[in-house]
């Protein structure tokens, strides 16, 4: 059977609830209150300054600094190193007696003790006098030990005039060196000690040789330019506990040092001269959003930015709130492989018209950013959500959510953003403008995709204008009340539902459409017969739409799709009110097609009803051949087949000839308002063309029409009798 092991700790103990299921094992319900009554029972042991046992002592590892026990004469010691498991009763090395320790107020009654002695101890309350007109009188008090070799070192926190600081934790506070985390008085200068005290460096760039975190408390600090360091952590007590707001005349709350700098281009990357593996975590920068900085706290930037890190490698933000900046909040030059987690972003940038996120290349390098990975990302109420340029390659957003700015952002010549489970609502208040453009600055760059994964959409604008030669990829997702999708070229959409979208939706080039439901779409004002309503529009030839299905609700002289150019139409289902499913010329491949609409009248095309092969419903014209319809036409002789045929229709035809039998497939489509027939295919040992032919010169012909009343007529112009039988037929407009 396993025992309990214990954490030091004098935390509360949890209620179990009633409708919990009890549960065993090292982290079973079961087991939470005996295991924090153990680390009760441990601290206890360990701070209490109960009796000292060697047994207890080994078995969890030593005393702790500061830990206090009792010694068989009934005097208490105190603990002035880790993990000590000397018997002080034999051995007081790492031990000091407290009744030796005096108690000060704060570290200057500290400094003004005459003649310490080696190993003499204080307790000092706080750092600087405590005001008791505070609700937190006491910060960055401790226990300090006298080392008279040390005399002549004031490092200011750790180590002052001598008197060393008895230090419990990893962390290092920047309280300890004389931080006002009222936010009354500025700050920067116990921060910069802080650093310098435990890093030696105030360079961003190389590494520092310690891996350090420098912590701050509950409170407000005033600060400004605090240089990343690399190796160190800055960490708060929570977003909503550590607020770090810029001081009056700072650019930056935290920035990188000029020493870090640009990519080369001749030598490479000097990784002694980039900022590596620094981290800032837990806390506010800025002045806060709804939980933000009392309104006393005056004097601050109206300027500065939140975070400005460029030339690093390996950086993370976690758990950051920057909020209430007026500059950018985050600027990335030059950053590789960098991970930011749990950040978000409130009232950024809008007193300076800046980007809640800038990323960037260095002006004078041809390499940009690289491998920027942002997860749970939340932007509110900013400016402007970003800018993401110049050979940037690799930002990936995953679970994010945008919601309200008064610009729309920019991709510019990058290789290469994803979007994964991206959430946008409200994307624009202060007028119609795009989510996001994506450009090339100067065409000769060759940007690659970007890509969309899950998109959804509530109540927006607009959010992609692509004017650039990249490909976007919608994958997936849905937007309600959203009325436009998408402008420019190079559209890849599948999987994707909206409701109460448009009008025009899309309007694309090269594009393909497939396998979505648009559902209640086309709610214009007003009526328009330009097919400036119409909900997809089609500029060019180069676009597909497929396996889709439209439903709408207007009665306006709107259409589903509108047509610059042949595009291919297949597999689709169309149906609601709407009176067209296609405006402008029928051109292109147009075919399998379902269209129920019930509108008055309800028409495949905005142009005049025509015949069809298939006659699947009123109103879409009469007549046409049947299949199955066999004509045999002799030498040199002319034969119609039984009924009219017009532009829009697919005719497979099975040719006889000379005892064998080919297939033969034409198309019956439209241009310029006449009529005209192709030949798709054949494999007949004798030439197909469209026309009358020349007598003698071997070919079967397919002759062209004019009229709507023009039957389909063969002209065989071989020496061998043709006979022609209509198999398939379909309907193409």
């Amino acid at each position: 059977m396993t025992d309990i092991v214990p954490v030091p700790n004098w935390g509360g103990v949890r209620q179990l609830e009633t409708n919990e299921y009890a549960t065993g094992g090292l982290n079973g319900n079961m087991n939470e209150q005996a295991k924090s009554l153990a680390g009760q029972n441990m601290y206890s042991r360990l701070y209490a300054g109960l009796p000292f046992d060697p047994v207890f002592t080994a078995r969890v590892g030593g005393f702790p600094i500061g830990g206090k026990a009792a010694l068989e004469n009934g005097d208490i010691v105190l603990s002035t190193v880790a993990n000590n498991i000397i018997n002080p009763n034999v051995d007081m090395t790492g031990w000091v007696s407290s009744g030796n320790i005096l108690r000060v107020s704060h570290v200057d009654k500290m400094l003004d003790i005459s003649n310490p002695k080696n190993g003499m101890a204080v307790i000092v309350d706080s750092y600087h006098a405590p005001n008791f007109g505070l609700l937190m009188p006491f910060s960055g008090g401790g226990i300090f030990i006298y080392d008279s070799t040390k005399s002549l070192v004031n490092d200011k926190g750790l180590i002052v005039n001598g008197w060393v600081r008895v230090v419990n934790q990893e962390d290092v506070s920047v309280d300890w060196f004389g931080a006002d985390k009222t936010g009354v008085s500025d700050s920067t200068q116990a921060v910069l000690d802080a650093i310098l005290a435990t890093t030696g460096t105030l360079v961003s760039a190389p590494v520092s040789t310690k891996a350090v975190t420098i912590s701050f408390g509950d409170g407000y600090y005033r600060v400004g330019d605090i240089p990343l360091i690399g190796g160190v952590t800055f960490k708060g007590q929570g977003r909503s506990s550590t607020y770090l707001f810029p001081k009056a005349g700072a650019e930056w709350v935290f920035y990188t040092t000029p020493e870090s700098y640009e990519f080369n281009e001749t030598s490479g990357i000097d990784a002694a001269h980039r900022l590596c593996h620094t981290t800032i975590q837990d806390m506010t920068v800025g002045r806060g959003y709804v939980a933000k900085i009392p309104t006393s706290l005056t004097g601050y930037s109206t300027s500065a930015g939140g975070i400005y890190q460029q030339s690093s490698s390996w950086c993370k933000i976690k758990n950051v709130n920057i909020a209430g900046v007026d500059g950018i909040g985050l600027k990335l030059i030059g950053v590789f492989d960098m991970d930011v987690d749990d950040l978000s972003m409130f009232s950024v940038g809008k007193a300076t018209n800046s980007e809640s996120i800038y990323i960037d290349r260095f002006p004078t390098s041809n390499d940009g950013s690289n491998v920027i990975h942002f997860r749970r990302l939340h932007i509110e109420g900013v400016h402007k959500y970003f800018y993401i340029g110049r050979n940037s390659r690799l930002v990936y957003f995953d679970n994010s959510k945008f919601e309200s700015c008064e610009v729309g952002s920019e991709i510019v010549d990058t290789q290469g953003v994803v979007f994964s489970n991206l959430n946008l609502s409200n994307s624009s208040v202060a007028g119609v403008f795009p989510f996001v453009t994506i450009s090339d600055s100067d065409g000769s760059y060759s940007p690659l995709s970007v890509v969309f994964d899950n998109l959804s959409v509530n109540k927006a604008d607009w959010i992609v204008n692509n004017l650039s030669r990249a490909e976007v990829c919608i994958n997936g997702g849905s937007a309600v009340q959203l009325k436009t999708l998408f402008t420019g070229g190079n559209l890849q959409l599948s999987d994707f539902y909206t409701f109460e979208c448009g009008p025009q939706f899309i309007t694309c080039s090269a594009s393909t459409i497939r396998d979505s439901y648009f559902k209640s779409n086309l709610i214009p004002s007003g009526t328009a017969t330009d097919g400036t309503k119409d909900f997809i529009v089609l500029v060019g030839s180069d676009n597909i739409i497929e396996n889709n299905k439209f439903l709408s609700y207007t009665t306006l002289n709107v259409a589903f799709i509108k047509l610059d150019g042949a595009s291919v139409i297949r597999n689709n289902q169309f149906n609601g009110t709407a009176p067209y499913v296609v405006r402008g010329a029928e051109q292109g491949n147009h075919y399998d097609n379902l269209f129920l609409g019930t509108g008055a009248p309800y028409q495949f095309s905005t142009e005049p009803p025509k015949r069809s092969l298939l006659n699947r419903k009123n109103g879409l014209g009469a007549g046409g051949i049947s299949s199955n319809v066999s004509v045999t036409v002799n030498p040199e002789t002319a034969a119609d087949a039984a009924g009219a045929v017009l532009g829009g229709s697919l005719i497979n035809c099975r040719v006889t000839y000379l005892g064998g039998a080919y297939n033969l497939l034409l198309l019956a489509d439209t241009g310029s308002g006449a009529n005209k027939l192709q030949i798709v295919s054949h494999n007949l040992p004798i030439g197909v063309a469209t026309g009358n032919g020349v007598a003698g010169d071997g070919k079967l012909y397919v002759s062209n029409w004019s009229t709507v009343s023009s039957n389909l007529t063969f002209v065989n112009r071989s020496a061998n009798t043709v006979t022609i039988r209509t198999t398939t037929l379909s309907v193409v407009i």
